[in-house]
């Protein structure tokens, strides 16, 4: 930093400080965060992609994991 201030200095760090906070929010609403942060930590769920259409699917865990044994053990 200059020993000395210029307004046109003192914006320009405002404007950059502003810029790098705004860039750091979430860009989703405090309420959709917290649905999604329980969602990522739940255990009794499975999220995955579909294996076509690009869908999401959400499968009860032990439903899934029975599902893979049954595929894995299909001789």
């Amino acid at each position: 930093m200059p020993p000395w201030t210029h307004h046109t200095l003192e914006r320009f760090i405002q404007a950059v400080t502003r810029d790098i906070d705004d860039s750091e929010r979430s860009p989703l609403p405090k309420v959709e965060e917290k649905t999604l942060n329980h969602l990522q930590t739940c255990t009794d769920i499975f999220i995955t992609n579909a294996d076509k259409g690009g869908a999401v699917v959400i499968l009860d865990t032990t439903r899934y994991i029975n599902n893979v044994d049954r595929q894995l053990n299909n001789n």
